[in-house]
């Protein structure tokens, strides 16, 4: 199917359905729906009426809350129960029993609870407008005060005039992104990386620099919490590059050896290679042997310090430091690099094809 539709115009799609047939699609859906409005409407009437058999006002039955409270104080259950009706989850269970409990009060069964909940539009009319009447055979609980009574309604009215309700963006304020081009995002609750949730984040004090964010508890490397971080010292000092007081980090891993007080980035724009003291690094680790005071990065992967040439973190034991130059990008030279001795490719000697 998919693949035939693939070769559809919509004009061919929608011209294949004629105009009779759309007029009974739709004919169809306006019944359902007004099938649903009308199966609404006498469930509502229903429980008006059956508000009514149990001795209280009709309209009692219209107000969410109140009307669970008065159906729990009818049917002798616990008020508090009402606590547990607004919980989401929590609720089903009480909420079953309590509706087992109506059908009980009106002389019915298990058999006639399923149908109230499963076919309310059939069940509840049965209440309202049969034979059956309200005889309370349960236990007394503690009454609903006038007090509760009013506090419930009171608590209704609020809601429905100033609670938040929720628009296209949720409860929350908008998202916002927090550093252009980054995947880091943040409403008034959460801090997001791209569509992913970041719960122990803090948005107050979440910050991005470059690759990292951070705020006043962690720091996170695309999107995942770097362990072991010293949030109070965590400093960024590049793209990829960032250090605490114990430690120097590199795509969110941790550079083993590097010493965090003397290191610093030897190109700051190229951001590929950092020294401390001692050592010169890359974002996979040591250089072996480099010398931080002279070491120059290069072009094409190479670098070299005052008595050696390195091509992507190797040595290049047949290079002369003194005279090895890199040579401009050039299609027609198949050498990148060269010094008095030899030409180089890709750190390797280049030797000519021979010519038969």
């Amino acid at each position: 199917m998919s693949h035939w539709l693939s070769f559809v115009t919509p004009t061919e799609l929608y011209g294949a359905v004629s105009k009779s047939e759309m007029a009974a699609l739709i004919s169809i859906v306006l019944a359902l729906v007004a099938i649903v409005l009308v199966a609404i409407t006498l469930v509502l009437v229903s429980r008006w009426y059956m508000f009514k058999k149990m001795g209280m006002p009709g309209w009692y039955s219209l107000i969410p809350f109140y009307s669970s409270a008065k159906e729990l104080e009818y049917t002798h259950a616990p008020l508090w129960w009402i606590f547990l009706l607004i919980i989401p989850i929590v609720s089903i269970i009480p909420s079953v029993i309590l509706i087992h409990r109506l059908a009980v009060v009106f002389g019915k069964g298990w058999w006639f609870t399923i149908g109230l909940i499963f076919l309310p539009f059939i069940f509840y009319p049965i209440l309202g407008f049969g034979k059956a009447t309200y005889e309370n055979t349960y236990p007394k609980s503690s009454p609903i005060t006038p007090a509760i009574q009013y506090s419930l309604i009171a608590g209704f009215v609020f809601l429905a005039l100033f609670a938040p309700f929720p628009s296209d963006e949720g409860f929350h304020a908008p998202i916002r992104i927090l550093a252009e081009n980054s995947p880091y995002a943040a409403d008034d609750m959460y801090v997001y990386y791209s569509d992913k949730l970041l719960p122990k984040a803090d948005p107050d004090t979440f910050e991005v620099e470059g690759a990292y964010g951070y705020d006043h508890r962690t720091a996170y490397y695309g999107g995942e919490i770097i362990k072991g971080v010293d949030a109070g010292t965590f400093t960024v000092i590049g793209d990829y590059w960032a250090k605490d007081k114990d430690r120097v980090y590199s795509d969110g891993n941790v550079i083993v050896g590097a010493d965090p007080a003397t290191f610093e980035l030897i190109d700051v724009e190229y951001e590929y290679y950092g020294r401390d003291a001692t050592q010169v690094f890359t974002y996979d680790g040591v250089i072996k042997g480099a010398e931080p005071e002279t070491f120059v990065p290069l072009q094409y992967g190479y670098a070299k310090d005052a008595k050696n040439v390195y091509y992507n973190m190797e040595l290049m034991s047949d290079a002369d430091v003194s005279t090895f130059t890199v040579s401009g990008y050039d299609l027609d030279v198949p050498y990148d690099a060269q010094d008095k001795n030899h030409t180089y490719s890709s750190g390797k000697i280049y030797k000519a094809p021979s010519v038969n």
